[in-house]
This record gives C-alpha cells, sequence and structure tokens, in this order.
C-alpha cells in the first residue's frame, strides 16, 4: 500500500492585477475612506471629554492634647483617626448626600439638541446650563421620570410633566400645579424654542452617582494624607463638585473633633469635684498623720497634683 502524499499548493499573486483591481474601485475606497473620517471627526466633536478633578487633604489628629495627658478611663480608648476612617467620612452619605443637597445634583437637565446641532454647538454641558432649575419637588413615582422643559422666551417656559399635563411658569417664581408638585427656574439663557429634558432624581440615586465619579484614597508615609477625585465631563461642574465635597468632609471632620472634646469635657466636669474630694480626703489623712509624727507641713504633692488638675479644665475650655 502506498500511502498519500500532500502538498504544499503554492499560491501566487499578480500584483499588476491587484493594482488594477485598486485603481477600478478607488471611487467607492475613497468615499469610503472619507465618510469614515469624517464621521469620526463628527463624533469627536459631539463626544463630551472626561475630565478629572483632585484634591489633597492633610489629616490631623482632631484629638485635644490635654484629654491624652489626662490619664482617666475615658480616654484610654480614644484613637487619633488613622486614614482609613478619614477615607470612608470622605466617601460616606453624610458628606455625599449634603453635597448632593448643596448644589441640587438630584436634578438633572440636558440639552435635546439634535446630531448636528450639538455638531455646530460643540459644547452639550453649556448648553445645559444655560437653564437652572433651583427647586424640583415631584411624587416619588415621578422620580427618574423625564420630563420636558421648553423655552417660550427669556422669562418664561413650558414644562411637560409625567402625568401629561403642561404648566407655565416664569422664571424666579414658584409654581405649584398641584400640593406635592413644585417647581422654581432661575435661569433661563436659551433662546425661545429650546428644548431640555428635566429629571428629578431619587436622593439615593445621586448621592450613588456621586460616588460613582468619585474615588478617595489614603496617600503619604510620614504625613497621613487622603487624595480625592472626581470625574466627569464639565470641568467647572466637577471642580464645583469637589470642592462641595471637600468643604463638607472638612466641616463634618471637625464636628466630630467639637464632639469628642466636649464628651472628654464633660467627664472632667463630672469627675473632678469628685477626684478633688479624694484628693482633700488623702491630704486630710496625710495631715493627721504628720501631726501625729510631730511634721504639719502641707504635703506639695498634693497642691501640684490640685493645681494640674484645675489647670486642664481652664485649658480645654479655651
Amino acid at each position: 500500500n502506498m500511502a498519500n502524499k500532500s502538498h504544499p499548493v503554492e499560491q501566487e499573486f499578480d500584483l499588476q492585477q491587484l493594482a488594477g483591481i485598486l485603481r477600478h474601485r478607488k471611487g467607492p475606497i475613497s468615499a469610503a475612506i472619507l465618510v469614515g473620517a469624517l464621521l469620526g471627526g463628527a463624533y469627536g466633536l459631539v463626544a463630551s471629554p472626561t475630565y478629572k478633578a483632585n484634591a489633597l487633604i492633610e489629616v490631623r489628629s482632631g484629638q485635644n492634647q490635654i484629654l491624652t495627658d489626662f490619664n482617666s478611663p475615658v480616654n484610654n480608648n480614644i484613637q487619633p483617626p488613622s486614614t482609613g476612617t478619614e477615607v470612608d467620612l470622605a466617601q460616606s452619605r453624610a458628606v455625599l448626600g449634603q453635597t448632593v443637597d448643596n448644589l441640587h445634583l438630584d436634578i438633572g437637565i440636558e440639552s435635546n439638541q439634535s446630531f448636528l446641532g450639538k455638531l455646530f454647538s460643540g459644547d452639550s454641558a453649556a448648553d445645559a446650563q444655560a437653564v437652572t432649575v433651583q427647586t424640583l419637588a415631584v411624587p416619588e413615582n415621578w422620580e427618574n421620570s423625564p420630563m420636558t422643559l421648553t423655552v417660550v422666551d427669556g422669562r418664561s417656559y413650558k414644562l411637560s410633566l409625567p402625568d401629561g399635563k403642561e404648566v407655565t411658569g416664569r422664571v424666579g417664581e414658584a409654581v405649584k400645579p398641584s400640593a406635592d408638585v413644585t417647581v422654581l427656574v432661575s435661569q433661563l439663557a436659551a433662546p425661545a424654542g429650546s428644548e431640555f429634558t428635566v429629571t428629578k432624581y431619587s436622593r439615593l440615586g445621586a448621592i450613588n452617582q456621586l460616588s460613582n465619579s468619585l474615588s478617595v484614597a489614603s496617600k503619604g508615609l510620614g504625613v497621613p494624607l487622603i487624595e480625592l477625585s472626581y470625574i466627569g465631563s464639565d470641568r467647572k461642574e466637577i471642580q464645583s463638585i469637589l470642592n462641595q465635597i471637600v468643604n463638607n468632609y472638612v466641616h463634618l471632620s471637625k464636628n466630630r473633633d467639637v464632639q469628642v472634646a466636649s464628651n472628654g469635657l464633660a467627664f472632667i466636669n463630672e469627675e473632678l469635684p469628685r477626684l478633688k474630694q479624694s484628693l482633700q480626703d488623702a491630704e486630710n489623712r496625710l495631715k493627721a498623720y504628720r501631726v501625729r509624727s510631730g511634721s504639719v507641713d502641707i504635703p506639695t504633692e498634693a497642691r501640684t497634683a490640685e493645681q494640674s488638675l484645675s489647670s486642664i479644665q481652664i485649658q480645654i475650655t479655651a
């Protein structure tokens, strides 16, 4: 039996024939390349760029040094805050929720411009900032439901509600079409006929949206630091949001330190009279002993201890 042997088949390409095909099809090929380049350029103009804002905060212990030096049971459990604790605080709902409330981030506004309109305007974020809705209170079942705001002129607008009704209003005047719906537009800087999609997000949804764009990490070896980064498509907006987050974090951190100091002061105010009485009793017993042993000197150590306790109370309230 003879084994079958396979031989590779060599294929030859005629470069001149290939060049002829390309010359023959150069029209469609050139058109496809041109259309692709135009579409890519148009997308580059319309697509929102992504910006990143950073902030660096030095973490300092808020523990009162006087409380640290005062050896009492209440201070045995007090530890200076770690960077891990501060990272958790900076991205907590308390900080982010206050930021949402301060900047009305639970109200979303987007321009309804067509593709060509966005192409020629070039900045959809700036278009959205042409309208400012200061107050938007709606029932819970209307949250996350888009509404259409149409600019009538520089001072008035129309708003289509999720139930199909339409309300009209003027800039700076609150509109209450029902007991649970309130609308207050504070700025209209768009041309008449411009349309915007207005959405009232749930507060929790706005906090989660904020958290998704925020990153917080501990940095620094010798000096504890935390770095906050926020990303978004609007350069001014992300700077404003990050500044507000930092301010709210600092405010909450200071309030926590004040609470720790207040608790320590309350403990000292409660224990100081008892300690003074115990010291006085010990001093009286020591004095009686010295009288019996022929010495009536008042112990300098006892006086120093009493003065230290009084000094602590004065310094911590300073």
